[in-house]
């Protein structure tokens, strides 16, 4: 497991809802509700309509509820994003497995820490935001699994390497797949971590490798960021996105 890997799945693996502050997970629940409100507004949409026709299709075991149905489903800074968009992710794996609001919380906090954390420090460079919605995701989804280090490093490491998607995405005359893609991302990595879960391993070095993200980005690995913000190893108190690194 390369360094990057484990500074992230140990972070993920060591938050627990106890970590958070009142500030904290008052915001969870504030971005929870917005996110459900963007969802029932967006509910009618072309595209939304479309992937529910094409989720009803398929069953998971267990299966997960189509958002705002019930319907089941399979349920599988220097950079931009939506982190809320990894929430029906996490929502979905906690539907199909039955977690609790506390495990659901700390789920969402550690998607959107890794998130946001990345965003700050990783330049795109032509990549899409899914980059950072699919690592963060794995996590989430990790922890409502209850996936140990190894598992989860192993769910980082697969959803980084079958989750870059091309920042072409969001260029010139947009689609309606600029509105489906960090979900398909989400998606993917959910799959990511029930494989990791299951015992499936990744590469080891996925981020600092050859052939890994940095080479492919261009760029020297952010270790001093994860030496920077070292504290949140062992900082009790989450107070919001990009804090508790």
């Amino acid at each position: 497991m390369d360094p990057t890997t484990e500074y992230l799945s140990d972070y993920a693996c060591r938050l627990v809802y106890e970590d958070l502050s009142p500030e904290g997970v008052q915001q969870v629940k504030r971005t929870l509700i917005d996110t459900m409100g963007c969802g029932a507004g967006a509910f009618d949409g072309e595209p939304a309509t479309i992937a529910r026709r094409a989720a009803s299709r398929v069953r998971g075991t267990p299966p997960a509820r189509i958002l705002g149905t019930s319907q089941p489903t399979s349920y599988v800074g220097r950079g931009t994003g939506h982190p809320s968009d990894m929430i029906p992710g996490v929502l979905a794996m906690a539907d199909a497995h039955r977690a609790n609001g506390r495990a659901v919380i700390a789920a969402i906090a550690a998607a959107y820490e890794v998130f946001c954390r990345l965003a700050d420090e990783v330049p795109l460079k032509g990549w899409d935001q899914g980059m950072f919605a699919a690592i963060g995701a794995a996590c989430g989804a990790g922890k409502i699994l209850g996936l140990d280090h190894a598992a989860m490093g192993n769910a980082i490491s697969i959803a980084i390497t079958t989750g870059v998607p091309l920042g072409v995405t969001r260029i010139g005359e947009l689609s309606m797949w600029k509105g489906c893609a960090t979900a398909a991302a989400v998606r993917t990595e959910v799959f990511a971590a029930e494989l990791a879960a299951d015992g499936m391993t990744g590469p080891g070095h996925s981020f600092e490798g050859r052939d890994g993200l940095w080479q492919h980005l261009g760029i020297e690995a952010p270790i001093g960021c994860w030496r920077r913000h070292a504290a949140w190893r062992t900082r009790r108190r989450w107070t919001g996105c990009s804090t508790a690194w």
